[in-house]
């Protein structure tokens, strides 16, 4: 195995602090950044084998997984229109693009049910693509500044913009200040620091023995996920399943007691993002064998 690089991890550092307290990857992370390179190999090693254990279905059946989706985060793929498409984008809108969106109905539904389930949300994020190009998106922003200030006044609303395009810079303008903007401000479609997200761990036999229901510490961290293809356990498992096509989304909220696992035991195990660890024999271009079938399959249902 080989570790992701230093500028990706930090990266990450700073997204987790956001979100968790701690988690055991976490705090080991911030130490190794402080190592001296010769001890980090032995480290690196060391930990790799401790997640490898951790995930392993044997040791599942009796800890049970290590991050539950969250009941209190929220993100929301309100489009898949995006004014760059990075490469290396965890939605796949780089090699399969589309201009799918979330009505303004959806989102009232998802109010509507969200009161009637008992969802006490503690921060909802705005994502996509590009939010900011949806048709409706001060509509959606405006119906849900009127749940929180009814319902949870002290619930986090973020957008989460690329700030890229002039139309993006002037809704920007626009948003409320007790709104939180959280602006990448990227300048291209280059991005060194995205990890591979189309590797997937079940294309390699280092996770052989792994239970995909382990998740990662996104589906806790950055919360469930509301997409054009239903609602997921994280977000990026609705995109996972919109190239893989399983049709797994839930069709409304699902219930609190719900975990999800039928979902995290498939898509997780298409996700990169799995494991902190990228397998030695992972392709140049970081897009494993399952992931360049999908595509493929993928293009030829967009043809038809």
């Amino acid at each position: 195995m080989k570790f992701l690089s230093e500028e990706t991890y930090k990266k990450k550092l700073v997204d987790i602090s956001n979100y968790m307290r701690s988690p055991l990857w976490w705090r080991y992370e911030r130490r190794r950044l402080a190592l001296p390179r010769s001890l980090r190999k032995v480290t690196d090693m060391i930990f790799g084998k401790y997640e490898l254990w951790r995930v392993s279905k044997a040791v599942t059946k009796v800890l049970s997984p290590r991050f539950a989706r969250s009941r209190t985060l929220l993100e929301i793929d309100l489009t898949y229109v995006c004014s760059l498409k990075c490469k290396g984008c965890n939605r796949s809108l780089d090699v399969a693009p589309t201009k799918t969106n979330i009505s303004l109905e959806e989102i009232e539904l998802l109010i509507k049910e969200s009161i009637e389930r008992g969802y006490r949300w503690k921060g909802i994020r705005l994502l996509g693509g590009e939010p900011t190009l949806h048709p409706d998106f001060l509509a959606i922003l405006d119906a849900l500044r009127k749940y929180r200030d009814v319902h949870k006044p002290k619930m986090q609303i973020t957008v989460v913009s690329n700030g890229y395009s002039e139309k993006t810079k002037a809704v920007l303008k626009k948003i409320p200040d007790n709104i939180l903007i959280e602006n990448t401000s990227k300048v291209s479609s280059e991005q060194y620091d995205f990890a591979p997200f189309n590797n997937a761990p079940i294309d390699y036999s280092e996770h052989k023995r792994s239970d995909f229901r382990n998740c990662c510490w996104i589906t806790k961290g950055l919360g469930m996920g509301l997409t054009p293809q239903g609602y997921y356990y994280c977000a990026i498992a609705g995109g996972i399943d919109r190239i893989h096509n399983f049709n797994l989304g839930r069709k409304s909220i699902p219930e609190v007691t719900d975990d999800m696992y039928d979902q995290s035991s498939r898509l997780c195990a298409l996700c990169g993002h799995f494991s902190i660890y990228i397998p030695k024999s992972t392709p140049d271009d970081g897009t494993s064998e399952s992931w360049r079938r999908a595509y493929e399959d993928w293009h030829k249902r967009n043809k038809a």
